[in-house]
């Protein structure tokens, strides 16, 4: 079962580290299966109707009307994520204008800025979120585009 060298002593050694590398590749390969790029986020659409983008080890849910944006916090197990001690801002672009909006806490794992230049349509939204104790959260939406 186990090789002797030429000093007489096995070589466990070499098979532990071979073991460890094959369950390393099984380990990287399952996380790898379970991430998900932007394109695939964006065609999800969140439980508020929005756009998801995956960031750290949480989800954003974004939606938009006339004056208004929203932003939805969850885990990756779609847990909500209480907001009420976070602070963001969302730099928003509508053509060549550029928004930067407050995000407040709002409900449960809900967050809210409003501006009278948001409005419905084509706009890219850039997302950066702060929470205690861990790192910023930042995403990047597309909205209006089909």
């Amino acid at each position: 079962m186990f090789a002797l060298d030429r000093n007489g002593k096995f070589r466990v050694y070499r098979i532990l580290v071979a073991l460890a590398l094959v369950a390393g590749s099984i380990h990287l390969a399952g996380n790898s299966a379970v991430a998900h790029t932007d394109e695939q986020m964006a065609a999800m659409v969140g439980d508020h109707g929005g756009q998801i983008r995956a960031s750290g080890n949480h989800h954003l849910e974004l939606t938009s009307e006339s004056g208004a944006i929203h932003v939805w916090v969850t885990d990756h197990g779609n847990t909500a994520v209480p907001t009420e001690k976070f602070s963001g801002k969302a730099t928003i672009l509508v053509g060549e204008k550029r928004l930067v909006v407050l995000l407040t806490p709002a409900a449960k794992n809900e967050m809210r800025g409003s501006d009278p230049g948001i409005v419905n349509g084509e706009m890219r939204v850039i997302l950066d979120i702060s929470m205690p104790d861990e790192e910023p959260l930042q995403a990047r939406f597309q909205l209006g585009r089909h």
